[in-house]
């Protein structure tokens, strides 16, 4: 009755139990929560262990060079990327303009678009429909300088930054 107050009767009582009940519940999703997180980073792991060893083989076959293949990112940022492959967005200019409808293709940095690196921050694009053929590509290639140059269909490289990504 101290931590209470003067005063509390039956009715006070009864109103303390659905906050009680709440927070329960609260305090209950944070640990199934917390164990969910533990799981994916075991899974994560065991992939970062399977991918290790399909390269290895492969280098044994002659099929790849394990020392030209950058080390598995196993951080948030990449996992994040991961979940946009095959969403719908739309590809933004500079000044924020959709330019272009696509669909998210590749994350990996070392993808090649039109023979250059994907690199870090920028996605890989299947163009769906095209707003503005005039618009430049943000990478500049040897065939292609803008969007109608590549056509409905092709892929061009986008910064992330400029893409609204749908769900």
């Amino acid at each position: 009755m101290r931590g209470i107050g003067r005063n509390v009767g039956k009715i006070t009582l009864r109103k303390t139990i659905p906050i009680v009940d709440k927070l329960n519940m609260v305090m209950q999703d944070r640990d199934n929560l917390k164990e969910e997180v533990g799981e994916m980073k075991k899974s994560l792991v065991d992939l970062h262990v399977k991918v290790n060893c399909i390269v290895e083989k492969q280098g044994e076959q002659g099929v790849v060079d394990p020392s030209t293949i950058p080390p598995f990112k196993s951080n948030c940022a990449l996992l994040l990327d991961l979940i946009h492959i095959g969403k719908r967005c739309d590809l933004c200019d500079w000044k924020k303009r959709a330019v272009a409808r696509g669909e998210v293709h590749e994350v990996d940095l070392t993808a090649h678009v039109h023979g250059a690196d994907l690199g870090e921050g920028n996605f890989r694009v299947v163009l769906i429909e095209i707003k503005a053929s005039h618009a430049e590509l943000w990478k500049e290639v040897v065939y292609h300088h803008t969007l109608g140059e590549v056509g409905v269909g092709g892929f061009v490289l986008w910064p992330k930054l400029f893409l609204t990504i749908y769900p």
